[in-house]
């Protein structure tokens, strides 16, 4: 089958749309960072008090530096396993769901395999940066929702595109370009 035999197919992803982090809101990689540099800074400062004001030696002055930071690394990991691992894989399983539902309708389609993992990813992802122009002057950025994804038949790539409002992913061929040593 050609790129050309191939039909565009349109799959309801409003699911994914659902459990997508919004643009802004995946904010606890700052806060951990800010956290571990909080606790680096805390663990010199209580190290040097411990040696310096009171007279402790280096290796008691750190052993008493990690017993007061550590607990609290440990509580932000705990909490964290607690707060959130349990929607990050909730999220995940909702967009490999809805991948395998792309996939298999590509599939009875016509087209070659999809990556599964590469599709969940991408459908999981807020966008894919600016549209190219747009932001210029008083424009705003327009998020570009279109992916390019290779399929396991190198002669054809499929363009991925998320749009609507109940969210809609449309999967149609794409225009591969030529090879410059003459491989198909």
């Amino acid at each position: 089958m050609t790129r050309d035999d191939l039909p565009a197919i349109v799959v309801d992803t409003s699911d994914v749309a659902a459990v997508r982090t919004p643009a802004g809101r995946g904010a606890s990689t700052s806060v951990y960072a800010l956290a571990y540099a909080s606790g680096v800074l805390a663990f010199i400062a209580i190290g040097v008090y411990q040696n310096a004001w009171l007279h402790r030696s280096v290796g008691t002055s750190f052993l008493l530096a990690a017993l007061w930071v550590v607990p609290f690394i440990a509580l932000a990991h705990v909490l964290d396993a607690a707060l959130y691992r349990g929607r990050r894989r909730a999220r995940s399983a909702t967009g490999r769901r809805a991948a395998v539902r792309i996939a298999a309708a590509a599939a009875a389609a016509g087209y070659p395999d999809l990556p599964v993992e590469l599709l969940a990813s991408r459908l999981l992802q807020d966008d894919n940066g600016p549209v190219p122009y747009t932001g210029v002057g008083r424009e705003p950025y327009q998020p570009l929702r279109t992916w390019e994804l290779a399929t396991a038949d190198p002669s054809i790539a499929v363009t991925v595109t998320r749009d609507g409002a109940p969210e809609t992913t449309r999967v149609s061929a794409a225009t591969v370009p030529a090879r410059r040593d003459g491989a198909p």
